[in-house]
């Protein structure tokens, strides 16, 4: 007669991770070795009853044990933001991008506005380290900005000077 007629249930993969887990903190602790853990895994992962996997798990201290009971926890659900450094880069390029079109009627402040926006928003996820690519963004974003302002005060002006001092038709 069998003990537990459960322990021949068919096993699946998430059953299969939470012991590879478990296996991996073993090791990592030291109570197997590498060889060990690796012919452990060889075996976890052609298990096919929950029998094979507690099998491979049997010997270890208590902490270790696993009970097929018990669900897999699921992962967080995560929303998807770009990263702070993917954020400082975009920063970066579009900084660049501001300076060099600043001189072509002040186009960089269009590109030199979000360059800033991204350095800053990208220095706000990450508040605990400097991210130098975000800084660069933020600096390099505002000089394409004020050199735009700068190229379109000098253009406004030489415009009015220009009207000014043109000659009056004679009659």
């Amino acid at each position: 007669m069998v003990d537990n007629p459960r322990m021949f249930e068919r096993v699946g993969d998430s059953q299969r991770e939470q012991v590879r887990t478990l296996l991996s903190q073993a090791c990592t602790e030291g109570y197997i070795d590498l060889v060990e853990y690796e012919h452990r895994i060889a075996a976890v992962v052609s298990a096919r009853t929950i029998e094979d996997l507690s099998r491979q798990l049997a010997d270890l201290p208590s902490q270790f044990w696993w009970d097929p009971r018990r669900p897999a926890a699921l992962a967080p659900e995560t929303s998807v933001q770009p990263s702070a450094s993917a954020s400082a880069s975009a920063s970066l390029a579009l900084a660049v991008a501001a300076v060099g079109s600043s001189c072509c009627l002040g186009i960089g402040i269009f590109l030199g506005i979000p360059a800033v926006w991204l350095a800053w928003k990208s220095m706000k996820v990450d508040p605990s380290s400097t991210n130098n690519t975000a800084v660069a963004g933020l600096v390099v974003g505002a000089i394409g900005i004020l050199t735009s302002l700068m190229f379109l005060a000098v253009t406004l002006y030489g415009w009015i000077a220009g009207e000014s001092a043109a000659p009056i038709p004679s009659q």
